[in-house]
């Protein structure tokens, strides 16, 4: 039997300090199998919460 995926769903409104340090503690986790979805409600565009955590977010673990 493989190892089950894992995703986790992270609801956010803004506070990208606060969306950088969870995705970062997102992929320091050591199981391999895991996806990260960020579901973003504030006014501001995906693109912008992406510029200012200043990290790609939009990535194979983690989907906007």
């Amino acid at each position: 039997m493989s190892d089950p995926l894992v995703v986790a769903v992270m609801l956010v409104n803004g506070r990208p300090e606060m969306v950088r340090r969870a995705v970062a503690s997102f992929r320091a986790q050591s199981y391999e199998r895991k996806h990260l979805l960020i579901y973003d409600t504030s006014p501001a565009s995906v693109h912008d919460l992406q510029d200012l955590c200043q990290s790609d977010l939009d990535t194979e673990d983690v989907t906007i």
